[in-house]
């Protein structure tokens, strides 16, 4: 397993890998977009958020579930057989601010970790079931 993303996500994503039992290789801030595309290509799941690189994985065939929060995934989802959106569709959705007006309660607090488990267990399983843009919902 890998963890990538920008330069600045490198604390984050150390702390995460500090909590694995066997940690994944730490490239982030170290891959050009043609070395994350072939990295996605070759990849069993990616798990990200709504952003680039979650639509380049979608774009080169891996297997997606991607955690949407205030943007609407019909609109701006992953295309792809392979992909599974988590999204809680709530009143103050595409409200675009740069922080949540709810505090604590925001769109992407509200996706629990079961959820996101969940997810990756189905494509993880034998015979993989996505959703297919199917928004869960609670």
């Amino acid at each position: 397993s890998a963890l990538v993303g920008g330069p600045g996500d490198r604390e984050k994503a150390e702390r995460i890998s500090g909590l694995c039992e066997h940690p994944p290789v730490n490239l982030t801030g170290r891959t050009s977009l043609m070395g994350l595309a072939a990295l996605m290509k070759h990849c069993t799941l990616f798990l990200g958020n709504d952003a680039g690189p979650m639509h380049m994985a979608a774009a080169v065939g891996a297997p997606v579930v991607s955690l949407f929060g205030p943007s609407d995934p019909r609109v701006w989802g992953p295309r792809g057989h392979q992909v599974e959106v988590l999204y809680k569709g709530l009143d103050c959705r595409r409200c675009f601010h740069p922080t949540c007006t709810r505090g604590a309660k925001s769109c992407m607090n509200l996706i629990s970790v079961d959820e996101v488990l969940d997810a990756t267990e189905r494509f993880l399983s034998p015979n993989p079931q996505p959703s297919n843009l199917q928004p869960v919902r609670s």
